[in-house]
């Protein structure tokens, strides 16, 4: 597979692939307004490792 066409009705899993993983990992997965570990960062690790082996990921 090297492309791949995600659907979901999870605004927040949307939004943390399109908006707020890259701002996560360069923060340290720490969220930028409390300074928490994200919440499920570990799923969002193997979600984004995977997202990069693909050419393209449509959400």
């Amino acid at each position: 597979i090297r492309n791949l066409k995600i659907k979901t009705d999870c605004k927040f899993v949307i939004n943390a692939m399109k908006k707020w993983i890259h701002v996560w990992e360069t923060n340290g997965w720490k969220k930028t307004n409390t300074n928490e570990d994200v919440r499920n960062k570990e799923d969002f690790i193997e979600l984004d490792n995977a997202c990069q082996r693909l050419n393209d990921v449509a959400w």
